[in-house]
């Protein structure tokens, strides 16, 4: 009865040993971590460059912000309002006055935060 006894208990320590470190296993597996969503509003401008002297009057400004969100873009008192792709980018042609423009980017998210951008172009009609 006794080495039953013993058997018993040391089979039931192992079993205790197996079945806790199963437990540890699942607890410290590494869980994945979704990718970042692309939430944060930001805007850049590819195309005109700042302080660009151009030599024609219409420019075509475009860039990047978060998708879908509304871009104005305001020049010499005209408003231009385009929305942006599913990848956040847009592209819109504006009209220059003679001499300097100053351009104002602003991109304006679906919970109404915005951001603005501005730049300085030359519209010269002595380039060649």
């Amino acid at each position: 009865v006794l080495g039953i006894l013993i058997a018993f208990g040391i089979w039931r320590a192992q079993d205790m040993l197996v079945n806790n470190k199963q437990n540890n296993q699942i607890q410290t597996s590494p869980t994945p971590t979704p990718a970042p969503s692309p939430t944060e509003l930001g805007l850049t401008i590819t195309s005109p460059e700042d302080e660009a002297v151009v030599d024609t009057p219409k420019i075509t400004v475009s860039g990047k912000t978060l998708p879908l969100a509304t871009v104005v873009i305001t020049s010499g008192g005209d408003e231009t309002i385009i929305d942006a792709n599913s990848d956040g980018s847009f592209s819109a042609e504006i009209e220059l006055n003679a001499g300097v423009n100053m351009v104002v980017v602003v991109a304006i998210s679906e919970d109404g935060d915005s951001i603005e951008k501005e730049l300085t172009v030359v519209y010269s009609t002595e380039l060649e």
